[in-house]
Order: C-alpha cells, then structure tokens, then sequence
C-alpha cells in the first residue's frame, strides 16, 4: 500500500480503520474479505475514508493473520489519501492505541480521529462529515441509533427486570473524537472496554451524539452477511425513486496529430490526440458529466470552464474527483459506472483493466464497480 498526499496538519481530520479482528463467530471465514454486494467488505469500509474530503491520512490496523489479504484488496483500489499501517493488538482498544501511535510517528497532526470498524461496510460518508462538526465542538461524538426490541434484565435465566427502551441506543462507527480527548482516555483506561466512546466516559469525558443508520450494520455472524447483500441489493433496486438516481455523459473532441492519445487516464500510442483545453480525456470527462448530471449538479461547463487558466493541460482525472466531491457534499454516493468509447481504432480492449483503475481511483471506488467498454 502506498502513501500518498501531504501529512496532515492542525484542524485536519485523520481515520483509523480496524482491520485487525478474526472472525472467530464467522466460522473460520474472514468477513472483512466477504463480498457485500460484489465489493470486498474491507474494501467499503475504505472507501467510506477514500470519498471524504477532509480525510488527509488513514491507519489500517490489520493483524498478522489477514494483512496479505487484506491488502491484495486495498491495493486493487487506488489510495486518494495518504495510508498507513499499524498492528493489531490483542484487544479493539489496542489496536486503536497502535492506531493513535502510528499517526504520531508518521507526524499526522489532525485535530480529528475517526475511528471505523473494517466490518460495517455500509456506513454512509455523511456520517464522517456530521460526526466531526459534532466533535469538534464537544470533543467526542457517536452515531447512534434507537432500540426498537424490548429490553429484560436477565439473572440466571429469569427476567428481573424490563428496561425502558426510550433513553436506549445502539452505538456504530464511525465514531469521531478530538485527538487529544481520544489518546487522554487511552492512557488512564486499561480496564476492556467494547468501543473508544466506553474509554471516554470511563476517563470523565463527554460523548454527544449524532444519528446513526439502520443499514449501518456490523458483520460479526453469517446472517448478518445475508443481511447486508439484501440492503444493497434493496438499495440499488428502488429505479426511479429518490434513493437512486442515473446520470448519463457524452464527450466528443477533434482528433489532431500527435501521440499519446489520453482515455480513460491511460496513455495510448496511437499517433493522434484529441485536442482540448486540458488533456482532451473524453471518457473522464462523459464520467464526470454522468456524476454531476445524476445529482443535479449541472455540467461540465459550468464548474470547468475551458476559459480558466486552472485547467489547462490538467489531468482529467480531477474533474472525477471534484465531480464525486460535488456528489458527496449532496448527500449521495457513486455506486456503479458504466462507460463505452465509439472509435473505430485504435483497438481498446488491451487498456480496458488499466482503464478501469484509472477510473475507479479517481472516483474514489473499487474496480469491481467500474466497466469499461466499446
């Protein structure tokens, strides 16, 4: 896994992504292998950190028993932030303790940690946003959402109690904290605890709230895989509602002489370019087009113009990513790109995997929900 960006500086925020667990309830699977909806579920959970904007590092905690796997998949997914990796620990708090250290020692000086657990792949990038301005106002912030079941207190099998539900809530990640509030618990908390909010209670500290989601589930057994690929299979069959929009995206530029010729991000020698104000990449450009008409972000035109210095010669990747910021900052999230080149030469099946990459990196997804054809 590489490293890339610039080191995170005050007032940034910085993930810690735990990777390191064993799927002992999953019968010897690793469920952060699985595929949820077609994806790796690790690779989700890295995703969450990929599409968010002021994310400027990342920790993967992974242990010594799936760090090759784990990676083999990561590594298929182009970081858009700066990544690096720490060991697990023998407990979750642990492993977020290597976590905090490994930001230290690689000189990740963000303000804001938010810590995610690898095994909730359907966590939705809104929540990295509306957790941080919760904590940095009031240190510690925890999605949560309401129990629906009734509650008993159980002694040796007898009910001695039943609890009322109303002030109950069940806790996810990602859980953001000041950075200095979240070490401060680790260092006067040894006792097990089950998540980073339970350290900042124990330490005296306030942990405030923020919605959760129901679909924000945690894969620990075998039904709770089942459930996972229901929802996003629920999620991606509501054609024609508010909860799935399709966008679509057509470039076209004028062939000159000239190699290599620019598609998908990959460079073709071909002997002629296409002309433009940047690179002249016509499918990131239908992609990006696609991307901002779906969410009603109006066109490439109007938030690229060929009349700006900026872009000259720049890579088009850029206007994928922007377009993916524009997405997120919206409320919604790329799912699937679908892309097809009319030319009749050169020959581009040999460059559709390297296209694929290119693409899937800029729009911050995994390869597997991104083809190319023509």
């Amino acid at each position: 896994m590489s490293e890339l960006g610039q080191r995170c500086q005050r007032g940034g925020l910085a993930g810690i992504l735990l990777a390191a667990g064993r799927s002992t309830r999953m019968h010897g699977d690793d469920k952060l292998l699985m595929l949820v909806g077609g994806v790796p579920a690790i690779a989700r959970s890295f995703s969450l950190f990929q599409g968010a904007s002021d994310v400027c590092c990342l920790v993967v905690v992974v242990g010594a028993q799936n760090r090759e796997r784990v990676f083999a998949v990561l590594d298929a997914d182009p970081p858009r932030v700066r990544v690096m990796v720490a060991p697990g620990g023998d407990r979750r708090q642990d492993s977020v303790l290597n976590g905090l250290r490994a930001l230290d020692a690689n000189r990740c000086y963000a303000d804001l940690v938010a810590v995610h657990d690898g095994a909730r792949p359907l966590a939705e990038a809104t929540m990295l946003e509306t957790g941080s301005q919760v904590a940095s106002k009031m240190g510690a912030a925890v999605p949560v959402v309401p129990v629906t079941d009734t509650l008993k207190r159980v002694q040796h099998g007898t009910v001695i109690q039943s609890v009322a539900r109303e002030e109950i809530y069940a806790a996810q990640t990602p859980q953001v904290f000041k950075r200095d509030v979240l070490m401060a618990a680790h260092e006067a908390v040894s006792a097990d605890v089950t998540d980073d909010a339970a350290m900042v209670e124990q330490a005296g500290g306030l942990v405030s709230i923020f919605p959760g989601h129901s679909s924000n589930i945690k894969l620990t057994t075998a039904s709770d895989l089942v459930l996972a690929n229901a929802l996003v299979q629920s999620e991606y069959s509501l054609v024609g509602s508010d909860r799935v929009r399709h966008g679509i995206g057509y470039d076209v530029h004028k062939l000159v002489q000239g190699s290599p010729l620019k598609l998908g991000g990959v460079d073709i020698d071909f002997g002629m370019h296409l002309e433009g104000h940047s690179d002249g990449d016509v499918l990131m450009h239908a992609v990006a087009s696609a991307i901002l008409g779906s969410v009603g972000q109006g066109d490439m035109g109007s938030h690229f113009p060929s009349s700006d210095p900026q872009y000259l010669d720049v890579d088009s990747a850029f206007f994928v990513e922007r377009s993916v910021e524009l997405a997120t900052s919206s409320g919604w999230q790329v799912a699937y790109i679908d892309a097809m080149v009319i030319a009749a030469r050169p020959r581009m099946s040999p460059h559709y995997d390297a296209m694929v990459r290119q693409i899937a990196g800029a729009a911050s997804l995994h390869v597997e929900q991104v083809n190319v054809k023509s």
